[in-house]
């Protein structure tokens, strides 16, 4: 048993989740994979897309690009 440490952004958030591996070995005893029950790899992809969520937001912060309010910008791509 392993844990799963996520540290988002310098925020001292952490997420910590117990994962279940088993690991595969070759003939030679070195591991070669893991096996990770669904309901822990789902766990890993959620919280995975939830970081990138994150840097996407980062990222658009620091950008110059003209803030448009969300009811105007929703208009503008209803009227095309």
């Amino acid at each position: 048993m392993i844990y799963f440490f996520v540290y988002l952004q310098n925020k001292n958030i952490y997420n910590m989740q117990t994962l279940n591996q088993q690991f595969l070995k070759d003939n030679q005893g070195n591991n070669i994979g893991v096996f990770l029950p669904i309901k822990d790899y789902n766990n890993i992809l959620e919280e995975l897309d939830e970081l990138e969520c994150i840097k996407a937001y980062d990222k658009a912060k620091t950008e110059d690009d003209e803030v448009i309010p969300f009811r105007e910008a929703f208009k503008d791509l209803d009227n095309g």
